[in-house]
């Protein structure tokens, strides 16, 4: 089991990503601000975990801790978060076959808990 805290208010993918279009092709990008937290996070994360590349599938906790009480969802929160565990705590994100998502509210400690484990599969 591996244990990990980020730092920070978590930022949402709609905050960090953006579209330029190109021609009749869209694409989406991410934004300065998001490419500076995802440094910043992939920092907190080899600070913290020393262990090699996971290669089999995982299952995560995660706990998001916001400094203020407005309304998010869920699911616009996960994707800076595993693309910095790239190739530091696992290969891919497509190794995450199960998550749970917890939210919440520290005004003094904004951040992301993470729980990571290996997933049995029944």
């Amino acid at each position: 089991m591996i244990k990990l805290v980020l730092c920070g208010n978590p930022l949402s993918n709609q905050s960090i990503y953006k579209v330029a279009c190109s021609g009749k092709m869209p694409r989406l990008y991410m934004d300065k601000k998001g490419k500076e937290r995802k440094l910043d996070y992939q920092w907190q994360i080899s600070k913290q975990y020393h262990g090699v590349v996971i290669k089999y599938d995982v299952e995560m906790d995660i706990k998001l801790f916001f400094g203020n009480k407005r309304r998010v969802d869920y699911d616009n929160f996960g994707k800076i978060v595993t693309d910095s565990l790239m190739e530091q705590v696992i290969i891919d994100d497509s190794q995450i076959k199960k998550a749970h998502i917890i939210m919440g509210y520290d005004k003094e400690n904004p951040r992301i808990e993470l729980i990571i484990k290996k997933h049995e599969t029944k």
